[in-house]
């Protein structure tokens, strides 16, 4: 069986045992002609005509036919007299001795069998491998290819993740996950399906470490952040973290003692909470600050939401007028949230609160929120370490210089 490899790397195998593959680097265009006579056989034979216009542009009629049939003369060599079919102005390669591996994925991913056309895929279509001296639309068409193949891959991978999860092998399906997040690395929504996957699995740890790692390629290649959309999920995972209660066992679950002398610029409970607080005889039971946290975090944003975003609820449901309403911010005014600080010393918690917080006024129709690069740009402009803690007081005089008129 001859043997043509595109995916991944480029070469020739001849049939014979012990056969060595034909170097393709020594040929590219006529091991390119054999991939192009190859894919596009499938739909049929191809005119000589148009193997002329793409592979020798730049030669005449007689010169580029010539240099056809020196191609095909030496492809038939190098592969049988049987792989090649000629028939007058046509030219198509015959499949009963000759496997593509591009082909074969295809065939693979029609037929439903993603992983065994996953375990083809090794490689972006002739990666790396330059064909001198050709027409653009060779060029166009390889990138054309190269493109659909790469996505018919991340989709097997999706196909096989989901077969996985079924199957109760979560590790297999997040790790095929993964491989079609990389496949096509700038689809968010699959980034963000990887996340939910691993969520869904119980590894919320590890969605997160996929939101970070994303975030961090999105501002390395496009100095972006990523959607608001991706930001909430990342915030609403952070925020069922914290959330999650710790097992009874949990080493540093606190006392009934501990829980009574929590530092009250926490946030109190509300006189609700309070009257089902656990009471001092229920040591086992007693609630630690962290777990009520982000309950009183989230009480403040809908209050400051209320009052800020100003979204417009009836009049009887408002008992004060937002902000701009009153006129001391304008619509689309900018609005700058900074870093959050835990009484109880939860460095976690307290991003995590302020994430959630950014996430949710980018959006809001009404102002505009500056993102963490915009932060740090005006830092620098300010003189001030990218990396420094915006406090109350330095939020205070980085509104006042670049003009925003508002800060949480």
């Amino acid at each position: 069986m001859i043997q043509l490899q595109t995916l991944g790397r480029v070469r020739l195998q001849g049939d014979r045992p012990g056969d060595d593959a034909t170097p393709a680097s020594g040929q590219p265009k006529r091991v390119a002609l054999l991939a192009y006579l190859a894919l596009m056989s499938g739909r049929g034979p191809v005119r000589r005509d148009v193997l002329l216009a793409l592979f020798w542009p730049e030669l005449g009629d007689e010169e580029a036919r010539r240099a056809l049939r020196q191609a095909l003369h030496y492809l038939r060599r190098v592969v049988g007299e049987n792989v090649l079919v000629g028939s007058g102005e046509e030219v198509a390669v015959s499949g009963d001795r000759f496997r593509c591996d591009a082909v074969e994925f295809e065939r693979l991913v029609a037929a439903g069998e993603p992983a065994q056309a996953l375990s083809l895929y090794e490689g972006d279509f002739l990666a790396g491998f330059h064909v001198p001296d050709v027409a653009p639309e060779l060029e166009e068409w390889v990138d054309r290819t190269r493109a659909r193949l790469r996505r018919q891959a991340s989709t097997a991978a999706w196909t096989a993740a989901d077969a996985a999860v079924a199957a109760g092998q979560g590790d297999a399906a997040v790790a095929l996950g993964r491989r079609a997040c990389e496949l096509e690395p700038d689809q968010e929504g699959g980034w963000r399906r990887l996340m939910t996957l691993q969520d869904r699995l119980g590894d919320r740890a590890g969605a997160l470490r996929t939101y970070d790692e994303f975030a961090a390629r999105q501002r390395r290649e496009f100095d972006a952040d990523p959607s608001p959309e991706t930001a909430a999920l990342a915030a609403k995972l952070r925020a069922a973290r914290l959330e999650t209660p710790l097992p009874p066992h949990d080493p540093i679950a606190p006392s009934a003692a501990s829980a009574a002398s929590a530092p009250s610029a926490a946030s109190a409970p509300s006189a609700a909470s309070a009257a089902s607080a656990p009471s001092a005889s229920s040591a086992s039971s007693a609630v630690h600050p962290r777990r009520w946290l982000p309950l009183a975090a989230l009480a403040a944003l809908a209050i400051i939401a209320a009052v800020l975003i100003a979204r417009r609820p009836a009049a009887e449901e408002r008992s004060e007028p937002s902000l701009i309403d009153i006129g001391a911010i304008a619509p689309r005014d900018r609005l700058l949230v900074a870093d959050f600080t835990d009484a109880a010393g939860d460095t976690a918690l307290a991003i995590a609160i302020a994430d959630a917080f950014r996430v949710d006024f980018a959006q809001s129709p009404h102002v505009q929120v500056m993102t963490p690069r915009q932060v740090r740009a005006a830092l620098a402009r300010m003189e001030r370490s990218a990396d420094v803690a915006v406090d109350d007081s330095l939020a205070r005089d980085l509104a006042v210089r670049e003009g925003v008129k508002a800060f949480v």
